[in-house]
C-alpha cells in the first residue's frame, strides 16, 4: 500500500512542471520535454521554470481596414467594392496618388501614359499653358 503511494507523488513530482503549466500556449511542448528529459534534472528543471514563467502577451490583431460609407445611403463598404450592396448604386473610388483611369476600358494607368497598355487607346497630349 505504502508503495503505491510513493508512485503516485513520484509522479506527481515527476509531471510537476506539466500540471503547473497545462493552461500554457507551449503546454504540449512542456508536457514532452518533461516526458523526454524529466528523468534528467537538467531537463526537469528547465521544463519547470517553462512552465511557471510569465509568458508574453500575444501580439496586437492587425488593425482593422479602415471604414467606408456609400455616398448614397451611408451604408458601409469595403475598399474596391464596385456597387454598394445596400442600394446598388455604383461607387466612385478615386484613382491612386500618380494613377488615372481610361476612358474606354476603365483600366487604371500611369497618369502620365501616352497609350493604355490595356486596351491601345492614345491619348491625346494636354496642352500645358505658361504662367
Amino acid at each position: 500500500m505504502s508503495g503505491i503511494v510513493i508512485l503516485i507523488i513520484g509522479a506527481l513530482v515527476y509531471f510537476l512542471p506539466s500540471i503547473l503549466g497545462h493552461e500554457k500556449r507551449n503546454a504540449a511542448a512542456i508536457l514532452a520535454l518533461n516526458i523526454f528529459l524529466g528523468w534528467t534534472v537538467v531537463g526537469w528543471v528547465v521544463a519547470l521554470v517553462w512552465a511557471v514563467s510569465v509568458e508574453a502577451p500575444l501580439p496586437a490583431a492587425a488593425p482593422a481596414a479602415p471604414s467606408y460609407l456609400c455616398g448614397a445611403c451611408r451604408a458601409p463598404v469595403r475598399a474596391g467594392q464596385v456597387k454598394c450592396v445596400a442600394c446598388g448604386k455604383p461607387l466612385n473610388w478615386p484613382a491612386p496618388a500618380g494613377l488615372k483611369k481610361c476612358p474606354d476600358c476603365a483600366e487604371q494607368i500611369q497618369s502620365d501614359a501616352r497609350k493604355c497598355r490595356f486596351c491601345g487607346l492614345e491619348f491625346m497630349p494636354e496642352k500645358r499653358t505658361k504662367v
